[in-house]
């Protein structure tokens, strides 16, 4: 939950979503902040931490 919070509620579960079911869900629309490449990496680190394996 803290990643959420850290890197921004809306574009982090949308991209960890993604990352989950393997679906690319692109960028949140504006006036959303983007998902960077950074906090990309960030996000991933913590699922890997979470041990939550993509959902297949």
């Amino acid at each position: 939950m803290d990643v959420l919070i850290d890197i921004g509620y809306s574009p982090a579960l949308k991209f960890l979503v993604g990352e989950r079911f393997g679906i690319d869900c692109g960028n949140p629309r504006l006036p959303i902040a983007q998902f960077s490449e950074e906090m990309k990496e960030i996000a991933r680190k913590k699922l890997i931490e979470l041990q939550l394996d993509p959902i297949t």
